[in-house]
């Protein structure tokens, strides 16, 4: 049995189809996708502590939080958490507004500035007097699971700056739980920003415990 050829409008109806198929496919690869990406940044916490009642300061005038060491793992733009005992992970769609780094240091100077009445903090690389004191660190670990506790582990002195002495080492190690099971990304940075918060806490009373008089 012979085929018939086909009908001149039946190629022209076909070759309609595949170019309108063509068109919509190239559109559908040239328009812009919207960007999912969510970002977040670290906020300090008011104290409720007797030190923000005090009248007269504890420390010098003038304390600098240096810019601060982080794990190379943690110094990324993307959220880290943890995946495995030995495992972590980034979370492509959720980044930092700001570098990590530069992030904890400025919450971590107004929280030790509402725990020390009457001091003047300031953040690297502003530059501090002679008679200032600086705190120094180093974050090697501030990760958790999602839903469940974040790690903080940093070792951090007190130096004087006028004679390069440090007055007061330490290391804080902390686990600060999950407020409840969910897998929140916004909950997580809410663990981390209370972790600065038991820092700073424990920071804020190693230098009123040192009784550095205030300079003018």
């Amino acid at each position: 049995m012979n085929s018939q050829p086909m009908k001149p409008t039946i190629k022209v109806g076909l070759a309609a189809l595949a170019g309108l198929l063509l068109f919509a496919t190239g559109c559908s690869i040239l328009q812009p996708k919207a960007d999912l990406t969510q970002f977040y940044v670290l906020r300090a916490t008011p104290s409720t502590g007797a030190a923000t009642t005090e009248s007269k300061p504890t420390a010098r005038s003038t304390i600098r939080v240096s810019s601060g060491r982080l794990a190379a793992y943690l110094d990324v733009t993307p959220v880290v958490v943890q995946d495995g005992s030995n495992r972590v992970k980034q979370l492509d769609l959720h980044h930092w507004a700001e570098p990590l780094s530069k992030g904890i240091s400025r919450v971590f100077g107004e929280n030790l500035a509402a725990r020390l009445n009457g001091a003047q903090i300031i953040i690297y690389p502003e530059p501090a007097n002679a008679t200032a004191l600086e705190l120094r660190y180093t974050i090697n670990r501030l990760e958790g699971t999602l839903g469940g506790p974040v790690i903080l582990q940093v070792n951090w002195q007190v130096v004087d700056l006028a004679s390069g002495t440090t007055l007061h080492a330490a290391s804080t190690d902390r686990q600060i739980p999950a407020a409840g099971q969910t897998e929140d990304v916004s909950a997580y940075v809410d663990q981390i920003s209370a972790a600065l918060v038991i820092w700073a806490d424990e920071v804020a009373a190693a230098i009123r415990a040192l009784h550095v008089d205030p300079q003018p």
